[in-house]
């Protein structure tokens, strides 16, 4: 599974050799520009992102209306963890399920998670 946010241009170095766990300070100098509201309307179905930092990293909400259903929430924290920045989506009666990030093309962060699928 995917998570493609395809927002502004983003340049992760990696080493070749064994580093410390990521810290949450580079973190948030690599993926502030994601702080803010992003909004994307397609075929009447409107999604809006929120982020802010929350000290260790940012957390975020993403509210999907589509017009005749309930409003659907779903919290999203993107955190410096062992494997690497780490997105993760927190959905209601659900465990967390983390998606790590993946090199990507100019303008994009992909996060993923093979044993899971898409959403």
């Amino acid at each position: 599974m995917r998570y493609l946010i395809a927002l502004a241009a983003l340049t992760i170095a990696t080493a070749t050799h064994a580093a410390p766990a990521p810290q949450p300070v580079p973190l948030l100098k690599t993926l502030g520009w994601m702080h803010g509201v992003w909004s994307e309307t397609k075929d009447g179905v409107v999604t809006r992102e929120s982020w802010y930092a929350n000290g260790s990293g940012l957390a975020g909400l993403t509210e999907t209306i589509r017009p005749g259903k309930p409003v659907q929430l779903e919290r999203t924290t993107i955190t410096a963890e062992p494997a690497g920045i780490t997105f993760t989506a927190i959905l209601p009666g659900q465990p967390p399920t983390p998606f790590v990030l993946r090199p990507g093309k100019e303008k994009e962060a992909v996060f993923e998670n093979k044993a899971h699928d898409f959403p």
